[in-house]
């Protein structure tokens, strides 16, 4: 017997709930925990910032979960002759979303940095670019805790959205059944 199959709705607002509390447990880290990442990240320190992976693997299974059931949704919504154009059609506005995603949030990250650096780099002299480093370390943690919490408001404000989303037509339920 085959297992019942999962509500599109459900699985997609899990997925969303999922992805907005890895990005707020991303956020949440401290600030330290931030700064050893991008320590991490440029392969100065053998030690990995495990919160702050677990929030971004949270994140990921959330939006995983979500992703799926939504274009399956879209695509059992399309009639027999038009799967084929609904499905490219999700593809597409998927890959569109996430540039203009990651466009604005590079947008907003690196204009943020900007900001914040004017006062903090003007206090510091040229030749002591261990302080830039450190001031620039920091202002990259801080910006990218800002853009975690904007991803999770973002999973949060889809979730209205998500539910509603139909679960299934018939048509497809039958197909299933047989």
């Amino acid at each position: 017997a085959r297992a019942p199959r999962a509500k599109p709705r459900a699985s997609v607002a899990r997925g969303l709930v999922g992805g907005a509390a890895g990005f707020v447990g991303q956020s949440a880290a401290p600030a330290d925990t931030a700064r050893r990442a991008v320590e991490w990240m440029a392969g100065e320190t053998g030690a990995a910032p495990v919160a702050l992976l677990a929030g971004l693997a949270l994140a990921g299974v959330g939006l995983g979960l979500a992703v799926a059931p939504l274009t399956s949704v879209v695509i059992d919504a399309a009639g027999e002759l038009e799967r084929g154009r609904a499905a490219a059609l999700v593809l597409v506005l998927r890959l569109v979303g996430m540039m203009t995603a990651v466009s604005a949030m590079t947008t907003f990250g690196l204009r943020r940095v900007s900001v914040l650096g004017a006062d903090a780099y003007r206090a510091i002299p040229l030749e002591d670019t261990e302080r830039l480093v450190a001031t620039t370390r920091d202002l990259v943690a801080r910006v990218t805790s800002e853009m975690a919490l904007i991803a999770a408001a973002v999973c949060l404000a889809a979730l209205p959205l998500a539910l509603l989303a139909r679960d299934r037509r018939p048509h497809v339920d039958a197909v299933f059944r047989s």
